[in-house]
């Protein structure tokens, strides 16, 4: 979807917004919000692009919506725009409908129906086995449960104990 930014630039929603932002930001005036300066132009910029957001959503010209925010708004412009009163909106595909994992795939794969019981079972077996080490690879940064130092002293412990048991 192509913005036209001078359109939006002349709109009054556009311009009462940063309006508002230069006013927070103005130089004489010290900020009384306690935002940085830097917080207060990623808000700005976060602000238009959940409006090219909603634009390409809805199939609606931003200025529109733009516009249609800014006659809402009766309070300070960095506590209006939140996440909470303009939440992303979904893409209208049904949420229940997840992609298939190698699981569920090689149960219903047909090429996989065909071969014989021993060549299945190995196919099987491989995907399973690629799935887990993926899975495994990803998940590295996960701190283990427990030290080598404490596996190899309980191994020790054990060992112990089964000899008096003995």
């Amino acid at each position: 979807m192509k913005v036209d930014w001078k359109q939006v630039a002349s709109s009054p929603g556009y311009k009462s917004l940063k309006a508002a932002l230069v006013r927070d930001i103005g130089g004489n005036r010290r900020n009384m919000s306690g935002r940085s300066k830097e917080e207060m132009y990623a808000r700005f910029n976060w602000i238009i692009a959940r409006a090219q957001h909603y634009a390409h959503v809805q199939n609606r010209p931003l200025s529109s919506i733009l516009n249609e925010w800014e006659d809402k708004r009766s309070s300070w412009w960095f506590g209006h725009y939140a996440e909470s009163s303009h939440p992303k909106l979904g893409s209208g595909k049904p949420k229940n409908v997840k992609p298939q994992s190698m699981r569920n795939y090689y149960k219903t794969d047909p090429w996989l129906r065909r071969k014989s019981p021993k060549e299945r079972f190995k196919q099987i077996r491989n995907t399973k086995t690629r799935e887990a080490k993926f899975n495994r690879e990803h998940r590295l940064g996960k701190k283990p449960r427990w030290s080598p130092d404490r596996k190899r002293i309980n191994a020790t412990y054990r060992r112990i104990k089964r000899q008096e048991n003995l």
